[in-house]
């Protein structure tokens, strides 16, 4: 092989070996950008869907808790036209993907379920005294309302620990995303090493013994005998001046 193609070939398998690993570590990183960044996107619409959801729950029960002196106009929201807490949870449990966040999900649907049910009976209530009114509000509504509140705030706490763990194999994930920077960094490093040591070996060393050769010839007509094992232009070189050096020792002779 020339001594030219076996640079080239160096700096070709260098190159190389940065090229990849440089796209090794964008493909890791863009991956992991875009997958990490939807889960916690995805994480933080849940935590706000939790919010309002825990909102509208509030409000019904404030909004009948305000009624209580008024005996001809319990304020019952009608479920069938305000749709926004269905609704509502119907889109959390269509972005989320974790198990963990669907079984709570539909824990809260049966919760409000039973929320509506007991405010259905506001109606009837309603018809009876004050102490009557009272007395069902805060024996039998609320704990329903306690419950309900319970299970979505169990809905949100789930989402922030699962935006929490995201979080962290958004970092595991980006140390893995640069491992492939390294592992070109030091390939490269290792290469270098090794190209310097082919550089000196099979180039530098050899011409050194070449130019010690003529100059122990020159000094002290020390005969040249340096043989090279290589089969590329140094031995061609080496060849030469041996043959050139030859020709001058007969030259000198006669």
């Amino acid at each position: 092989m020339k001594i030219k193609r076996k640079i080239r070939s160096g700096f070709v398998i260098i190159a190389a070996i940065l090229l990849l690993s440089s796209l090794i570590a964008i493909y890791e990183f863009i991956t992991m950008r875009n997958n990490i960044a939807q889960l916690v996107l995805i994480n933080v619409s849940s935590i706000n869907i939790s919010d309002s959801l825990q909102d509208v729950c509030d409000e019904y029960a404030v909004n009948l808790l305000e009624s209580l002196n008024d005996e001809y106009k319990p304020a019952i929201p009608n479920v069938a036209e305000d749709t926004r807490f269905l609704d509502q949870l119907r889109s959390l449990q269509g972005i989320a993907n974790n198990p963990r966040e669907l079984e709570v999900a539909d824990t809260v649907k049966s919760a409000f379920v039973a929320y509506v049910h007991m405010m259905a009976q506001a109606p009837h209530v309603w018809l009876g005294h004050y102490e009557d009114r009272r007395e069902w509000y805060f024996k039998s509504f609320y704990p329903s309302y306690v419950r309900l509140g319970k299970y979505i705030r169990k809905l949100s706490s789930t989402s922030q620990e699962l935006l929490s763990e995201n979080s962290i194999n958004l970092s595991e994930s980006f140390y893995r995303s640069i491992m492939p920077c390294i592992v070109a960094v030091c390939s490269g490093i290792v290469l270098i090493f090794l190209f310097n040591y082919f550089v000196n070996y099979y180039i530098l060393t050899p011409l050194i013994k070449i130019g010690r050769g003529i100059s122990l010839y020159l000094k002290a007509g020390k005969r040249y005998d340096l043989k090279l094992e290589n089969d590329d232009e140094l031995a061609e070189l080496n060849d030469n001046v041996a043959q050139l050096i030859d020709s001058n020792r007969q030259l000198q002779k006669q």
